[in-house]
C-alpha cells in the first residue's frame, strides 16, 4: 500500500472509532435529563402545542420537582392555563398550590415560597434564593429544574407555612409575580426553578402592576401610590388619593382617585 493510501486508510478508521464512541455515550441512556419519555419533547417533536391545543398532561408519568403529584383537576387546569410571554411555561394556582409546566408537559415544577425571613436581593445585596430546585435548569435543553421528582424537603417542605396567594400574573420577562400568606411579594422564575422574594417594602402592598417593558413596578399601599425597580427596591411615592397605569410606550399615567372609591385590591 502507498503512503497516500496508508494515510487515508488510517484517517477513516479513526472516524469510525469516533463515530462509535459517540454512539456508545451517555445519550443512550434510558430516560435522558429526567424527560418523560412520552413527552413530545422526547419523541423529537416542537416544544409548543399547535394554537388552541391544551399542554400534554394526562396519560402518563410526569417528572419534575413536586412533594406530591398534582390532582387530575389541578393537571386540567393547567393543561389550558395561561401562557408565559415567551410562549415556553403555563402556570396556574390551583387551590392553595402553585404550579408551572412546560409547554409541551416535558417537566412540572410545584412553585414553593421559601420561610419567612429569608431575605431578598434587594434588601440584602445578596443571591437569589432557591424556591424548589437549582440555578443550572434551562428550558431549552429540554431538562427539568434539578433532577428526577423531588422529595418533599427537596420541595421546599421548610416552607410549608407560608402558601401562595391569588392573584399570580406573569411579568414582561415571563417570571412570575404572587403573593403568600405572609404578605410577601414574590418572583418565580421557571427558567431556573428559583424564587425570590422581593423587597420587603412590597410587604403589604396590592396591585403590583409591571411595566411593558419589566423594569419597573407600580403598587399601593393603603391610599399612596409607589413606583419602584422590577424587585420593589427605589420605591418612590407618586402621590395619595391617585391612581395610575401604564401606557403601552411604558409612562405612568396618574389621575386623581374619585372620593367615593377606595383602594384597588
Amino acid at each position: 500500500m502507498t503512503p497516500h493510501r496508508f494515510g487515508r486508510a488510517a484517517l477513516l478508521l479513526a472516524g469510525l472509532v469516533l463515530a462509535g464512541c459517540g454512539r456508545s455515550g451517555p445519550s443512550e441512556a434510558p430516560n435522558p435529563n429526567g424527560i418523560d419519555p412520552a413527552a413530545p419533547v422526547a419523541a423529537g417533536h416542537a416544544a409548543l402545542p399547535l394554537p388552541g391545543e391544551p399542554t400534554p398532561l394526562t396519560g402518563r408519568a410526569l417528572s419534575g420537582l413536586y412533594a406530591s403529584p398534582p390532582s387530575a383537576d389541578t393537571l386540567e387546569a393547567l393543561s389550558t392555563a395561561p401562557v408565559s410571554p415567551d410562549g415556553l411555561f403555563r402556570a396556574v394556582l390551583h387551590g392553595d398550590e402553585l404550579w408551572v409546566t412546560r409547554i409541551d408537559g416535558a417537566w412540572l415544577w410545584q412553585v414553593t415560597p421559601p420561610p419567612v425571613g429569608t431575605p431578598s436581593p434587594a434588601d440584602a445585596g445578596s443571591g437569589a434564593q432557591p424556591g424548589a430546585g437549582g440555578p443550572d435548569a434551562s428550558p431549552d435543553s429540554g431538562s427539568p429544574p434539578g433532577a428526577g421528582i423531588a422529595t418533599a424537603a427537596q420541595a421546599g417542605a421548610d416552607g410549608a407555612d407560608v402558601r401562595p396567594l391569588a392573584p399570580i400574573q406573569w411579568t414582561p420577562r415571563s417570571t412570575l409575580l404572587f403573593r403568600d400568606t405572609a404578605q410577601r411579594w414574590l418572583e418565580a422564575d421557571p427558567e431556573t426553578a428559583l424564587v425570590t422574594p422581593l423587597s420587603a417594602f412590597l410587604t403589604g402592598a396590592t396591585s403590583l402592576i409591571p411595566s411593558p417593558d419589566g423594569s419597573q413596578v407600580l403598587f399601593y399601599k393603603e391610599n399612596r401610590l409607589y413606583t419602584a425597580r422590577w424587585d420593589g427596591s427605589q420605591p418612590q411615592l407618586v402621590g395619595e388619593s391617585v391612581v395610575g397605569h401604564w401606557d403601552s410606550a411604558g409612562r405612568l399615567v396618574v389621575t386623581e382617585r374619585p372620593a367615593d372609591t377606595v383602594n384597588p385590591d
